[in-house]
């Protein structure tokens, strides 16, 4: 039987997890399935995200499509070195975003898609489609065993809207919401209230990384326990597909 893991690597953010690997502001994950290799977002600066790719033994070469969440810098920031690497790429972006940027991606030779709605990426792999923020943002949807894994970028239009977006679109548990959950000015009774509201949509893990803030981590690891996931650059996740 053909492996069906679903492997996830941190490559770029400004928690540090894994020594030798740079952080900076900013935001990237590679999603590996047994179809696909996607790059979701690509940090802020694209001498980092190469370097950190190559130390984690992941190859530009090998990444078949990339996802960029929202038209933010530390989102965005190293796509231009990477499409020097590997412009033969489709290019998953909500469509809101600036000319420039979608003008910069095409003129790169990769392939734009522009979502409005949730889309299937890859066998498994969803958009939740584009949602208002400021900015308007997409997350990643992932089928697998344990539940859906649901990433997000920075959460623009709210951490708790995003997981129920995805769990409208595929009717199942979220195992585990990682990424940016932009919270850095938030009050601790909002924030216990987001996990609250987390924990009524099913969610049973969170991993809150990027600009989600040192207090937000704090409280989630102290509500969630073993639970809570401490991401940086450099965790690597598994599940079964």
């Amino acid at each position: 039987m053909a492996d069906q893991t679903v492997k996830i690597t941190i490559v770029c953010d400004n928690y540090e997890h894994t020594p030798g690997l740079e952080t900076d502001w900013g935001f990237s994950c590679v999603v590996k399935t047994p179809q696909k290799t996607i790059l979701f977002d690509t940090g802020g600066d694209g001498g980092i995200l190469l370097r950190n790719l190559e130390k984690l033994h992941i190859a530009p070469a090998d990444i078949d499509i990339v996802v960029l969440s929202h038209d933010h810098w530390d989102h965005t920031g190293g796509m231009r070195a990477f499409l020097e690497s590997n412009p033969e790429v489709t290019v998953y972006l909500v469509r809101s975003f600036s000319k420039g940027t979608k003008h910069a991606i095409a003129a790169a030779g990769a392939r734009i898609v522009e979502v409005t709605e949730p889309v299937e990426i890859c066998p498994g792999i969803f958009s939740t489609g584009e949602l208002p923020g400021p900015p308007p943002e997409h997350g990643l949807v992932i089928e697998t065993e344990p539940g859906l894994v649901v990433i997000t970028g920075c959460a623009h239009p709210g951490i708790v809207r995003m997981v129920a977006r995805a769990t409208e679109m595929r009717p199942a548990k979220v195992h585990l919401a990682l990424g940016g959950f932009h919270m850095g000015g938030m009050s601790d009774r909002g924030i216990e209230d987001v996990i609250t509201e987390l924990r009524k949509l099913g969610v049973k893990r969170a991993g809150p990384s990027h600009c989600s803030g040192d207090n937000a981590r704090r409280l989630f690891a102290e509500e969630l326990g073993e639970d809570y996931l401490p991401l940086g650059v450099g965790t690597h996740l598994e599940f079964s597909g």
